[in-house]
């Protein structure tokens, strides 16, 4: 991942296959996922989620689509 503005997008009380599930549609959005920069002491993931940039080179009407598109990903895998 390269420098620049990020947000990090926790899922909460997910799993890891929720996590993957979510990437396989989202990483054509360029998203990372968060459980491979969180560790715990024993060195196992402890937090699911997406890294999403969000100082790209987009203009605002195409991030606009990105982040709905996103939107849609999110409501149909985190949905309680």
């Amino acid at each position: 991942m390269s420098g620049g503005l990020h947000a990090v997008l926790e899922f909460g009380h997910s799993s890891a296959a929720t996590e993957a599930a979510v990437l396989v549609e989202a990483a054509a959005l360029g998203a990372v996922p968060l459980s491979a920069y969180w560790h715990d002491s024993g060195g196992a993931s402890g937090q699911y989620g997406l890294i999403i940039g969000t100082g790209g080179s987009l203009d605002d009407a195409s991030f606009d689509v990105a982040l709905h598109e996103l939107r849609g990903i999110l409501s149909t895998h985190l949905t309680e």
